[in-house]
């Protein structure tokens, strides 16, 4: 498999990008990334954005990054977002919205 040099960059590029997503994940309580953060001077959730809605894209991209590098911190990554999903998000019947990324409230917590 050749890859170019462009190819690569955007390799990087996209690691860096989902390393930040991936810690505005892991910096909250409950390991769940709000749909919105702040990157200075620390990676947290924006006081008014700080809900989830159940958006696969950060772990889309933690899927991605394992398929093209085998990295198997992606996987990590991955199974610690799924886990909180199945923790904060669950119900009885169907995935719910979470309203506050950064506090563990119950379900149904509005």
């Amino acid at each position: 498999f050749f890859i170019t040099s462009y190819k690569l960059y955007i390799l990087k590029a996209g690691a860096a990008i989902t390393k930040t997503c991936y810690l505005s994940y892991h910096s909250t309580k409950t390991k769940i990334g709000s749909e919105i953060f702040d990157t200075s001077p620390k990676i947290q959730p924006r006081w008014s954005q700080r809900h989830y809605i159940l958006r696969p894209e950060t772990v889309e991209s933690y899927f991605y990054l394992w398929r093209k590098t085998k990295d198997p911190k992606y996987r990590a990554w991955a199974w610690e977002a799924a886990k909180a999903i199945e923790k904060y998000c669950k119900d009885d019947v169907f995935s719910d919205p979470l309203h506050f990324s950064d506090t563990i409230l119950p379900l149904n917590d509005l």
